[in-house]
């Protein structure tokens, strides 16, 4: 059998989604089916990464999946559908990244619990959560031509500064 996570890992998608559409076509595995949804929404195919993540889903509960359906939701800004598939995460397992992805729904609702879940976050793993925190930045202000320099710093000493 391929390794089709040296594949995506090496991001060889449409090579990896060709193998795991012959592999599953000779057997529904879940683990095949979350693997197909990787490389589908490293593809920006989300539907069809989301209705991989069902197959997958409906054969197991796996905190990873769910986390991986919570990501494709905030990709697409459903932030409210994403934060119920994170509760799914955090019931089987309290992780940094959950509660960081969590945090970051819940901004995006204008809810006051972001910031608990980002000191949740915080307390699971701080190294990870300022490394999360970092990303996050780099995603949405690094480039930013909305956001003067000055704020820009700004942001970064106050990452900086994060022990």
């Amino acid at each position: 059998m391929p390794d089709f996570e040296a594949l995506i890992g090496k991001g060889k998608y449409r090579e990896a989604a060709k193998l795991l559409d012959a592999e599953l076509a000779k057997k529904e595995s879940d683990r095949l089916y979350y693997l197909r949804a990787i490389v589908s929404f490293r593809l920006k195919n989300y539907e069809y990464a989301h209705e991989m993540l069902e197959h997958a889903l409906y054969m197991k509960k796996d905190p990873d999946y769910l986390k991986l359906k919570a990501l494709i939701l905030m990709e697409t800004l459903e932030f409210a559908e994403a934060l119920e598939m994170l509760k799914g995460v955090l019931d089987q397992r309290k992780d940094a990244e959950s509660y960081f992805l969590s945090s970051m729904c819940l901004m995006f609702l204008d809810d006051p619990k972001s910031r608990e879940y980002l000191q949740l976050a915080y307390l699971a793993d701080p190294g990870k959560t300022k490394a999360l925190i970092r990303e996050f930045y780099g995603q949405f202000f690094r480039n930013n031509r909305y956001v003067s320099e000055k704020e820009k710093k700004a942001l970064e000493a106050r990452i900086a500064a994060i022990k």
